[in-house]
């Protein structure tokens, strides 16, 4: 229990160093080396203004100063990176793993997680996919699952797992992206959908995709009945990807157990 609230701790912290890339990931300088600031009246925030969540809280979602509104989105990345890393953290230690191989699994996963948080809100905020993030990760991500398909018996992925993960989230956003010339959806799409076939390998990989096009088509549906969106409108779907790839990791098996037995039950 001790090393989960660790766990979500550290994730706090990350979730708040995601939030500056979020809104500064266009310069990364001042990242390394501006302090954090009001973005109204550039005041230099204290050390208890930085702390998260809990800051948020104790200002009542206001500047100390200026008392200019601080976005929601800040506590609610927090907290789902917290939440993210607590599960993903689980999810792996739960794994039949080597001892050497449980450390290296983790930091992983849990890098993972920080670039599908923070692709998710990039896209999310400005409908872009930085290709500083995506294409590390994806490196990453070959790299590792390489190296333990070799080297950890009875690893839940085999070599044509990882290539059909690969084929299978990379071609789907394609057959959309390419023919219509990102008009249908965008080439980002490509990357972030490799990225979930490389992380998920097949057949999690399948589960990622339905939940992403049944989340993406039921929020897109409901943006056009509320008449938010019209029919031309642009919808991101980098967030729909990165979320069911979180969720298809942790839960993937059991809903993919849960719909055999449902349709096996029912036919």
């Amino acid at each position: 229990m001790f090393d989960l609230i660790i766990v979500f701790i550290f994730g706090l912290m990350m979730g708040s160093f995601l939030n500056v890339l979020v809104v500064r990931v266009d310069e990364l300088e001042t990242v390394v080396k501006g302090r954090s600031h009001c973005p109204k009246c550039k005041k230099i925030l204290k050390w208890y203004e930085l702390i998260p969540l809990f800051s948020f809280l104790l200002l009542k979602a206001r500047c100390g100063k200026c008392k200019e509104k601080i976005s929601w989105q800040y506590p609610i990345m927090e907290l789902a990176t917290g939440l993210s890393f607590v599960a993903v953290y689980n999810y792996v230690i739960n794994q039949s793993l080597p001892k050497g191989w449980e450390i290296g699994s983790v930091a992983f996963y849990l890098i993972i997680v920080c670039v599908l948080i923070l692709l998710f809100m990039y896209d999310f905020t400005k409908m872009i996919v930085p290709d500083e993030f995506v294409y590390p990760a994806i490196g990453l991500a070959i790299v590792f699952q390489c190296l333990a398909i070799y080297f950890i018996p009875n690893y839940r992925l085999g070599w044509m797992d990882l290539v059909y993960g690969l084929l299978i989230g990379a071609g789907v956003p394609a057959l959309l992206s390419v023919p219509s010339r990102g008009k249908w959806m965008g080439y980002g799409d490509i990357s972030i959908g490799a990225l979930m076939g490389l992380v998920l390998g097949y057949p999690l990989v399948i589960a990622g995709m339905f939940m992403a096009f049944c989340s993406g088509g039921l929020i897109g549906s409901l943006l056009l009945l509320s008449k938010k969106k019209k029919m031309t409108s642009a919808v991101p779907f980098g967030p729909f990807l990165t979320a069911s790839t979180l969720v298809a990791l942790i839960w993937g098996d059991y809903l993919i157990n849960w719909y055999l037995s449902f349709f096996l039950l029912r036919y």
